[in-house]
């Protein structure tokens, strides 16, 4: 996944030029995902409590 977002990222700021920003959120719970955002250059700002309902599991999120 880590390539796929590189690559991801890597298209959209080509292909968008006028963007100054791309946002990310993953579960709090999911630290791969977090660890795969930050190696594509993400930085986790923050979270939301109680942001999300997964499999009836009321979850936190990280962005």
């Amino acid at each position: 996944m880590s390539k796929a977002i590189l690559a991801f990222v890597e298209w959209v700021w080509q292909t968008f030029g006028i963007l100054i920003r791309i946002n990310a959120e993953t579960y709090k719970f999911n630290a791969a995902s977090g660890k795969d955002l930050e190696r594509a250059g993400f930085r986790c700002e923050g979270g939301r409590p109680d942001a999300v309902v997964k499999n009836g599991v009321i979850s936190a999120t990280l962005m």
